[in-house]
C-alpha cells in the first residue's frame, strides 16, 4: 500500500513534496516510513493511503455502526420485556 502526507497548516491543506523544488509529491511505499517522517514534514499532518478506497470503507463502517445501534436497541427492548415478564 502507498501513502502520502498532507499538512493542514492553519486550514491550508498541502501535499508534502520533495525538497528538490520539483513539486513532486512524496509517495511512501509503507506506513512505517510515512509515520516516521510525519512530524518533520508537517506541523499538523495526516497520512492518507492512495491506493485504497477509503470512501467505500467509511460507508461500510457507517453501515456497521447503524447495525450495531439497532442490535443494541433490540437487546435493550428484549431485556425490558423480560423484566416485565
Amino acid at each position: 500500500m502507498q501513502f502520502i502526507q498532507i499538512d493542514n497548516f492553519n486550514g491550508n491543506l498541502s501535499f508534502v513534496t520533495k525538497d528538490d523544488g520539483s513539486g513532486e509529491v512524496i509517495i511512501f511505499d509503507n506506513l512505517q516510513d510515512a509515520l516516521e517522517t510525519l512530524a518533520e514534514n508537517c506541523q499538523n499532518g495526516m497520512i492518507v493511503p492512495i491506493d485504497f478506497d477509503i470512501v467505500s470503507l467509511m460507508i461500510r463502517y457507517d453501515e456497521f455502526l447503524l447495525n450495531m445501534q439497532i442490535k443494541i436497541q433490540e437487546e435493550r427492548l428484549r431485556l425490558e420485556l423480560l423484566k416485565r415478564g
